[in-house]
C-alpha cells in the first residue's frame, strides 16, 4: 500500500512539473502544437520581454494556437509569466480547469470574466504555480521589492498593447461579500466613481497599505489579480495594481515597427 503511495505521489509531481513547464515551453522557439504538449522535451531560455521584437512575435503564433488568448501576464522575479485566456465560445468559466491546449488541468489557465477586462482570475496552487504566488503580497515588503506588473494585451493583428501598473495593495474577501453586486460593481470599475469607491475600499480593507501615490483619482486604472484564499474559508484574495504606463507595439508581416 504505502509503495502504491509512494508511486502515486511521484506520478502527480512528473505530472505536475510538465505541466508547469508548458508556459515556458509558449514562450521558447518551440511553438508548434508538440512543443506546446506536456510531453515536449524542456525549452531552452525563455527570452527577455522588454524589447524583444521577437517576443512580440510569439505572442501572436501562440494566438494562433488558441485565438482565446487575449494577453500575456508578467510579473517580473516571481514565477508569475502567464497567456492570459478570454472568455471564448466555452463560457467564462472554461479556463477554471482547463488550460492553454483547451486540456483539462487541475491548474487552469489564468482568465478574464468576459465582461471586465481590469480583472484576472487564476488558481491559488499549493506548488506555487499559476497565481500560487500571490500570497507573497499579503507582505508589505515583497510587495516593495517585486512592485512591477507588465500586461501585454493582443488587440488587433498587427497591435499589441503594453502596460506597466504598480502593484499597490492587497485584500481578503468572504465568498459571500465577494459575489454581492455592489462589491462586483466596484471592483470592474467602470466609472470613475466606482474608481473612487474602490480606492476608498483599498484604504479601509486591505493587507497591505495601498500606495499614496495613487491618491490623484483623475490616474486611477486598477488591474485586479484574484485568487482563492486558503487562509480563511471560502474566501478570495486580491492583489490590486495601478497603470503608470502604456504603448502600442506594432507588428508588420513578422517584424516590430
Amino acid at each position: 500500500m504505502l509503495l502504491a503511495l509512494w508511486a502515486a505521489l511521484l506520478l502527480f509531481s512528473a505530472r505536475r512539473e510538465r505541466e508547469a513547464s508548458v508556459y515556458k515551453k509558449l514562450l521558447s522557439g518551440e511553438l508548434s502544437e508538440a512543443a506546446a504538449s506536456p510531453e515536449a522535451e524542456k525549452a531552452g531560455t525563455v527570452p527577455e520581454a522588454e524589447g524583444s521584437g521577437e517576443f512580440y512575435k510569439r505572442l501572436w503564433e501562440l494566438h494562433s494556437l488558441n485565438n482565446d488568448m487575449v494577453g500575456w501576464l508578467d510579473i517580473p522575479g516571481t514565477g508569475i509569466s502567464y497567456p492570459v485566456m478570454g472568455e471564448g465560445l466555452e463560457g467564462e468559466d472554461f479556463y477554471l480547469t482547463h488550460d492553454f491546449r483547451k486540456d483539462r488541468s487541475a491548474r487552469g489557465a489564468l482568465y478574464t470574466d468576459g465582461v471586465s477586462s481590469n480583472i484576472i482570475y487564476g488558481h491559488n496552487m499549493k506548488d506555487g504555480s499559476m497565481f500560487g504566488d500571490l500570497d507573497f503580497y499579503k507582505d508589505k515588503e515583497y510587495m516593495e521589492e517585486h512592485g512591477e506588473l507588465v500586461l501585454y494585451r493582443l488587440r488587433t493583428p498587427d497591435k499589441i498593447t503594453v502596460s506597466k501598473y504598480e502593484l499597490v495593495s492587497s485584500f481578503t474577501i468572504s465568498e459571500k461579500n465577494f459575489k454581492a453586486s455592489a462589491f462586483l460593481s466596484m471592483i470592474k470599475g467602470e466609472s470613475r466613481e466606482e474608481r473612487e469607491k474602490l480606492a476608498d475600499y483599498l484604504k479601509r480593507a486591505n493587507v497591505v497599505p495601498i500606495s499614496e501615490k495613487i491618491n490623484d483619482t483623475d490616474k486611477l486604472d486598477f488591474l485586479l489579480l484574484v485568487t482563492c484564499d486558503y487562509s480563511e474559508e471560502n474566501s478570495r484574495l486580491f492583489v490590486v495594481a495601478n497603470k503608470i504606463s502604456q504603448w502600442t507595439k506594432c507588428t508588420k508581416k513578422g517584424t516590430i515597427i
